[in-house]
C-alpha cells in the first residue's frame, strides 16, 4: 500500500515533472506502460462525457481529439486536464495496486513451525547456501529450504573440501564451552593450567589419560562425567557421594572399585549432578570418551602427546 500512495501522489503531481534523469533513467514518478493505458482509456472515457455535459452537441473540436489522443504518448508523464474527473483513473489503478502486490511473506522460522510443528529446535539462521536455513538442535545441525518445506539432514561440503557442517558445529561445541558451568564440576588441583574432562570410569583411555594428568602439579582440574553404561554409573555416584570427591575420583580411575559391589548412594544431589553431567555432555556433542579441553584447546581422546605439547609450549 505504500508503494500505491506514493504513486497516486505523482500521478497528481505529473504536469511539473519530468521524464528522465540526465542519464536517461526514468524517474520515480514515470508510471509503467500497462498502468498508464489503462489510465489513459479511463481518462478518454471520462473527457468525453464531461465535454457532452458542458457543451452542446457539435461543437467539440477535432483539435481536441487529437490533443487528447497524444496527451499521454508512451514514456511521457501522466498529464491530467483541469477539473477532468479523477475517479476512473483511482479505479483502475487501485486495481493494478492489488493484482501486483505480492502476498504476505512468512519468516523461515514461521515456515518451519509450520511445516514441521513437532520439532523443538534451538534457533534457525542463514546457512552457506542461499534460500536454505540452518536449523539447530541441540549439537546437531539440520538444513530446512523453506520453498519445499523440506528439511535436509547429512554434511555440507564445499568444492574446495571443506566441511563446512563439521566446521560450524565447532563453532557451536566453542559457544557451549564458554557457558560451560565449572562449578558443577569435581574439582582437582589449583595449578595453572585450566583442564577440563569429560569421563567415564570404566572407558580404559580415559584412566589412560588421567593417570599423565594425575602426575602433574600445575592443573587445575574439572571434572564432568559422561557415563557410556549403567556399570559406569555406579563408580560415580561412589564419586559423587563421597567426601573428598577428588580422591574418590582418583582411586577410582585407579581400579581401586573394580570388581566390587556398588554402594548405594542416598544422597538426590548426586543423581541431579549426574543428570546435569550428561546433558552438558550431550549439548557439547560427546559421542565417546575421554574429551579434554586445554587451556581453550580441544583434545578428543586420550592424545597423550598433543596434551603434552598444550601444557608444555603454553606457558599462562
Amino acid at each position: 500500500m505504500i508503494f500505491g500512495a506514493f504513486a497516486i501522489t505523482v500521478d497528481f503531481a505529473a504536469d511539473s515533472a519530468g521524464t528522465a534523469d540526465g542519464r536517461g533513467h526514468p524517474q520515480a514518478n514515470e508510471i509503467p506502460e500497462g498502468a498508464a493505458r489503462a489510465m489513459r482509456e479511463g481518462v478518454r472515457d471520462s473527457s468525453r462525457d464531461g465535454a457532452a455535459s458542458r457543451k452542446p452537441a457539435g461543437t467539440e473540436s477535432v483539435e481536441g481529439e487529437k490533443m487528447h489522443a497524444s496527451a499521454n504518448l508512451p514514456g511521457q508523464p501522466l498529464k491530467r486536464r483541469k477539473n477532468a474527473p479523477c475517479r476512473p483513473v483511482l479505479g483502475a489503478f487501485l486495481g493494478l495496486v492489488l493484482t501486483v502486490l505480492p502476498a504476505y511473506a512468512v519468516t523461515p522460522e514461521e515456515a518451519l513451525r509450520k511445516d514441521f510443528s513437532e520439532l523443538k529446535f534451538d534457533r534457525i539462521g542463514p546457512s552457506p547456501v542461499a534460500g536454505m536455513a540452518e536449523v539447530i538442535v541441540g549439537p546437531d545441525i539440520l538444513y530446512y529450504v523453506p520453498g519445499e518445506g523440506v528439511i535436509l539432514t547429512g554434511e555440507m561440503i564445499s568444492r574446495e573440501r571443506k566441511n563446512l557442517t563439521r566446521q560450524r558445529k565447532g563453532e557451536l561445541q566453542a559457544e557451549q564451552l564458554k557457558i560451560l558451568p565449572l562449578d558443577l564440576a569435581v574439582r582437582i588441583g589449583t595449578g595453572s593450567h585450566t583442564v577440563i574432562e569429560f569421563t567415564d570410569p570404566n572407558c580404559p583411555y580415559c584412566r589412560q589419560a588421567s593417570k599423565y594428568l594425575k602426575d602433574r602439579t600445575d592443573l587445575s582440574r574439572y571434572i564432568f562425567f559422561f557415563p557410556l553404561s549403567p556399570k559406569s554409573e555406579d563408580k560415580i555416584r561412589y564419586v559423587l557421594c563421597a567426601p573428598d570427591r577428588g580422591k574418590a575420583y582418583e582411586d577410582v580411575m585407579a581400579g581401586a572399585r573394580d570388581g566390587v559391589g556398588p554402594e548405594v548412594c542416598k544422597n538426590p544431589q548426586a543423581d541431579e549432578m549426574l543428570k546435569q553431567h550428561r546433558e552438558l555432555g550431550q549439548r557439547l556433542g560427546l559421542e565417546g570418551t575421554p574429551f579434554f579441553v586445554i587451556d581453550g584447546e580441544v583434545v578428543a581422546g586420550a592424545d597423550l602427546p598433543r596434551m603434552e605439547k598444550l601444557l608444555e609450549g603454553k606457558k599462562p
